[in-house]
């Protein structure tokens, strides 16, 4: 067989995208992977991604050999260490193989109907890649985080969602995932309760089929802890629009909204249905009546016709229009007098969330979805919570934000409960989630720990997002997940793992959190 093209440095100290403090450091080898083979091999039956999952499998051995752990990464933009390693770690960027549709003999008869809208995509696939050449073939991601350039694989592995509350996350359309495991070995891993490929298609891919309700629940949020997750098989849309409106309002006139998640006493189109996103961003510090201090972005969701031209994005001021990335935006310095602060972040909301008239802006998912901006510094903490709890979750963030303004907005999204076994977005029906985006600094972490003794000291049921900030803590993982959901997860990964499989996908982050046995 040829040898997979990897390149290697010995070198190298990663960095997250964000340069966040404390993440990432010194690693003993860092691999790239790409889908060429050293001697220019022909591609090996159609399968463009051969070579990099081949030099994948090769790393993972090589791993085995070295004693070390070895860990895969995406775009980086994890605001923790979750899938950092220092031992061997590995670049999927080059890794960008994708494909739609399944042959006759491929796809499993529970999913026929749907066979021309299955993507395969390599883990290192982003998502605005995704965007751009599934909208060429009349499709759509049936959603998205709020910004398009993460990988498909470390999207999915952290839980990222946006607010989509009849879809769920990203993760909740995956039909299978395609796992390189210890030994080299790559295993498909899909759910019994509705198969999406055939063992032909596995003997294609040269990987051993696993079909288990279990397993798959738990690899699919996973974080890189039951191998090196190589490819994602998932269920495309036909292609939809998005019409956005944005007001600006008081905290008073959103606040039962945003508790209930019924916008309809509010000042916003009313005869379109539901909202496919619905957005509040909160300066937490203009609370009052007149200040203003609330921004609600809705997208309703619009047909589009098969074969019409797609919209064109308004050039003035169209980034400025665009769903954007909290985390990339606000540049609220947390050091800063505390008098200053409110005034502030106000201007930096309204740069990022302007006021838009329902209709001046009508986009598909990738053009209103934009990228994310490098902070030099930026953090973020994002909190899980039961929407009947919403209320109370919001009075512990105040009481936090009124005793030590720290510089972070406040921004509430909606999404649909996931079955992933450890996905933080569990809490059914739907799960709210509350995001403060800012500065990583001395005060903003001290803020992050405060808020977490105010959540318990209200006993109040919460999760955090996966990759971004959270206490390192077995006992805070156990309280929002339950005992049941944990255990059933640990229970997966010791079937799917040997002991020392275990620990090869491992990482410091794991051990602290109590997950890697």
């Amino acid at each position: 067989m040829p040898e997979p093209l990897i390149e290697i440095d010995d070198k190298r100290v990663w960095r997250n995208w964000h340069d966040t403090h404390g993440v990432g450091g010194p690693v003993q080898q860092f691999f790239t992977p790409s889908n060429e083979w050293v001697d220019d091999a022909p591609i090996d039956g159609g399968k463009r991604f051969a070579a990099g999952l081949a030099g994948l499998c090769s790393i993972v051995k090589k791993a085995e050999v070295a004693k070390t752990r070895v860990r895969a990464l995406g775009s980086g933009w994890s605001l923790n260490s979750v899938g950092f390693v220092d031992g061997f770690l590995v670049n999927t960027s080059r890794l960008t193989a994708w494909s739609i549709g399944l042959t006759p003999k491929s796809v499993a008869p529970a999913c026929a109907a749907i066979a021309e809208r299955v993507v395969y995509a390599q883990c290192g696939t982003q998502i605005s890649t995704l965007n751009s050449g599934l909208e060429a073939k009349g499709l759509a991601l049936p959603t998205s985080g709020a910004s398009n350039g993460q990988t498909i694989a470390g999207a999915i592995s952290t839980g990222t969602h946006g607010s989509a509350h009849k879809v769920g996350s990203l993760h909740d359309r995956v039909l299978a995932l395609h796992i390189v495991a210890e030994g080299g070995k790559h295993y498909l891993v899909q759910p019994a309760r509705k198969p999406v490929v055939t063992q032909a298609y596995c003997n294609w891919l040269g990987a051993e089929l696993r079909e288990d309700d279990a397993l798959f629940d738990a690899a699919l949020v996973s974080f890189g802890s039951f191998g090196i997750l190589h490819a994602v098989i998932f269920e495309a849309s036909p292609l939809y629009l998005l019409r956005l409106c944005v007001k600006q309002l008081d905290y008073g006139d959103i606040a039962q909204a945003a508790v209930s998640h019924d916008i309809s006493k509010l000042a916003l189109p009313q005869d379109v249905g539901d909202p496919y996103h619905l957005e509040f961003v909160l300066n937490p510090y203009l609370r009052g009546a007149g200040q203003k201090g609330a921004f609600v972005r809705v997208y309703y969701e619009q047909k589009h016709e098969n074969g019409a031209a797609l919209p064109v994005v308004p050039l003035a001021g169209a980034t400025s229009l665009r769903g954007r990335d909290l985390v990339g935006a606000i540049a609220v310095g947390s050091e800063l007098a505390p008098a200053v602060i409110p005034a502030v972040l106000q201007g930096q909301l309204k740069d990022l969330v302007p006021e838009v008239a329902d209709g001046v802006f009508i986009g598909t998912p990738g053009q209103c979805f934009s990228d994310s901006l490098r902070t030099g510094g930026g953090t973020s903490l994002e909190l899980g919570v039961p929407l009947e709890r919403v209320g109370d979750a919001l009075a512990a963030v105040f009481a936090v934000t009124d005793a030590q303004p720290f510089g972070a907005p406040v921004a509430l999204r909606y999404v649909r409960a996931s079955q992933a076994t450890l996905a933080f977005t569990h809490y059914a029906p739907i799960t709210c989630t509350i995001e403060l985006p800012g500065i990583d600094a001395p005060h903003s972490r001290e803020a992050h720990r405060l808020l977490e003794n105010e959540l318990q000291k209200r006993a109040l049921p919460h999760t955090y997002h996966w990759g971004q900030v959270m206490p390192l803590n077995p006992q805070v993982v156990r309280a929002g997940f339950g005992d049941t959901r944990v255990d059933a997860w640990l229970k997966a990964r010791r079937g799917f793992l040997s002991a020392a499989g275990r620990k090869l996908f491992s990482n410091d982050m794991l051990d602290a959190l109590g997950l890697a046995e």
